[in-house]
């Protein structure tokens, strides 16, 4: 097995990508919050984003579809290189990490609904 083929892209310039798009996430795409519950609660999530803590991937993987532009954010770059190499390792192959994390995060938040 090779090398994981992901890709990195600074939430900077995520952000811009998404502000060109209205803000909508395109049906193309997935973003994946890996962070806990509670810093989805506390510090809020891109709009649109999916919040899937890192530590239920295993189990919640098969909600996600292979096919589409992944991209995956935690707080600072480090649980979604994490998670991404692990979707890597599934077959995901449009995998994306949002380098510098939620805490370089530049654009609006929302909080995930219960």
């Amino acid at each position: 097995m090779g090398l994981p083929d992901i890709q990195e892209m600074s939430v900077h310039d995520f952000c811009k990508r998404l502000e060109s798009l209205q803000g909508e996430i395109p049906r193309e795409w997935q973003v994946l919050d890996v962070r806990t519950r509670e810093e989805h609660h506390y510090l809020g999530m891109i709009p649109g984003a999916m919040a899937l803590p890192m530590h239920e991937l295993p189990q919640r993987f098969t909600e996600l579809d292979p096919d589409k532009e992944t991209y995956l954010i935690c707080q600072h770059g480090v649980r979604s290189l994490d998670a991404a190499c692990y979707l890597d390792q599934l077959g995901f192959k449009k995998l994306t990490n949002l380098s510098e994390g939620m805490a370089s995060w530049p654009g609006m938040l929302e909080k995930p609904s219960v």
